[in-house]
């Protein structure tokens, strides 16, 4: 082991290779040297010293103070690197769980209940590769880069999840500290950049296969999820429009996330991609874009969206302020700012203050008189002598936006009086798809948002019933189909109308 005064002695000449040392102070493990700087070869000057000084386990930090240049020695910690099978293991997983979320995403697209080969193929094929794509490009352009400025990283580290995404994107981790705030620039620019650049054309191809091939949105849209689209998404709609009212293919839903994800890397916060280019371009002043970021995303999971305050806690337990590079003495040239403006540019197109929407529930039914496209009306009027049958028509017809279980009962008060009552069914345009099934007191359906059924009530008026107004009622109870589970409604939010039959005898 080389003793520390001849240690440090050896250092100094190695700095005074590049940088004349006029003073020399030694701290424990840190060596602060006072030099001087020649400011047109600084940037070469102390990447030729980081680079020979990363061979003898050191790394070097310069800054100004109180105008003099010092330079700052320090021992690189002890290396603890994983091995490359986890990130093979991760990857092999995350095809996994986005081979699954696709899946279901193509089985949604296809209008089926469940996955079978077909669509687990189909929606490898159409999701999971496209998205996949997008977010190892994003991810090589970082190591690619990294590995320009030799700056040790390691290969992506892809994060599985469930669906609907089957991943929470990937990472790869720097292992050495990024040198200058141009390295810093094209590090954290190269992810977004070429992920972007891969979003678009995924992005393009989604709109044209759902163009192509239109799948009619399912009408019960109550409480299913909607994806709100950003400027830029909406601009490349331009060139390919989409059908009103369709289900979104899943290349399209794959196209969305890339620019979605390349918008939340983007932020200016902590150590995302948009807070090294923010460090980069901004300096010290960056951590005030860090703090707003975070404001910005504790605020929206304020308005409902909690998924932002996950990421706020994540980018604040990470450290919301960005640690200057090596050398932060040298600016960044107009190329690099251009880049800057760019991807702020991107950030502002891409991004979606609420990704995810819900829409809200909304059941409705509804009685009408004669047929579906009569007047609402809880009361029906009818009138006849006694001994005689009358007749009256009404349709049920479900008004909201939710599947519903409908139950018809009659309630005949009279019955011991030889009152009857029969409730048939008339076909009619429209709801000829609608199954009913009949039992001794009423009827059982199930109504899509927009259908209905139509009855035809016979009532029978005994002989001496006086003449009078009598009343009978035909009682509903409704239960809501959603996600696949019959769930009742609360009495607050809807209460099942019943009808009345006024009978006039005369």
């Amino acid at each position: 082991m080389i003793p520390p005064d001849r240690e440090a002695a050896e250092l100094q000449a190695l700095v005074g290779r590049w940088f004349r040392v006029y003073e020399v102070t030694v701290r424990g493990e840190v060596m602060a040297l006072h030099v001087q700087v020649n400011a047109a070869t600084l940037e070469k000057d102390f990447e030729a010293l980081r680079l020979e000084l990363g061979t003898r386990g050191f790394i070097p930090f310069i800054t100004k103070e109180r105008g003099e240049h010092l330079l700052y020695l320090q021992r690189k910690p002890p290396p603890k690197f994983w091995s490359t099978k986890v990130n093979l293991v991760l990857l092999i997983v995350t095809i996994l769980t986005t081979g699954f979320a696709g899946a279901l995403s193509w089985a949604s697209y296809d209008g089926k209940s469940s996955i079978d080969a077909d669509a687990t193929l189909k929606g490898i094929v159409f999701f999971s590769i496209p998205l996949l794509l997008i977010l190892g490009i994003h991810e090589m352009g970082h190591y690619v880069v990294a590995r320009r400025y030799k700056v040790a990283a390691s290969l992506p580290f892809f994060i599985p999840s469930i669906p609907p995404l089957g991943t929470f994107g990937a990472m790869i981790s720097m292992r050495e500290p990024i040198p200058t705030r141009r390295a810093l620039m094209d590090i954290g620019a190269a992810g977004p950049l070429l992920g972007f650049a891969v979003a678009i054309p995924v992005t393009l191809a989604g709109l044209f296969l759902t163009s192509a091939d239109p799948r009619a949105a399912s009408v019960n849209t109550g409480g299913g999820l909607v994806l709100e689209t950003p400027i830029f998404f909406q601009l490349l709609q331009l060139f390919v429009p989409l059908p009103s009212n369709t289900v979104v293919h899943p290349t399209l839903f794959a196209g969305w996330v890339g620019i979605f994800v390349t918008a939340l890397n983007l932020l200016p916060a902590g150590q995302l991609d948009g807070g090294h280019i923010a460090r980069a371009l901004l300096g010290e002043r960056a951590k005030y874009a860090s703090y707003a970021a975070v404001a910005l995303m504790i605020l929206l999971s304020i308005r409902g969206q909690i998924g932002w305050s996950i990421i706020a806690l994540l980018i604040i337990f990470l450290g919301l302020r960005h640690p200057p590079p090596l050398n932060d003495l040298v600016p960044l040239d107009r190329r690099r700012i251009l880049v800057g403006v760019m991807a702020g540019i991107i950030l502002v197109t891409s991004f979606v203050p609420f990704p995810f929407g819900e829409v809200p529930v909304d059941p409705g039914l509804e009685f009408r008189e004669g047929s579906a496209g009569g007047v609402a009306n809880t009361t029906l009027a009818v009138s006849g002598p006694q001994n005689s049958t009358v007749n009256r028509t009404f349709a049920v017809v479900n008004t909201g936006n939710l599947l519903l279980d409908v139950t018809l009962e009659l309630e005949n008060p009279f019955r011991p009086y030889n009152w009857t009552m029969n409730l048939t069914t008339v076909p009619e345009t429209g709801n000829a798809s609608v199954g009913v099934e009949v039992f001794p007191s009423g009827f059982r359906f199930r109504l899509n948002a927009t259908e209905h059924v139509v009855f035809r009530v016979a009532i029978d008026i005994p002989p001496g019933t006086l003449a009078n107004e009598y009343l009978f009622s035909i009682t509903t109870e409704v239960v809501a189909i959603m996600s696949g589970s019959r769930t009742e409604i609360p009495a607050t939010l809807f209460r099942p109308p019943t009808l009345t039959i006024q009978v006039t005898v005369t």
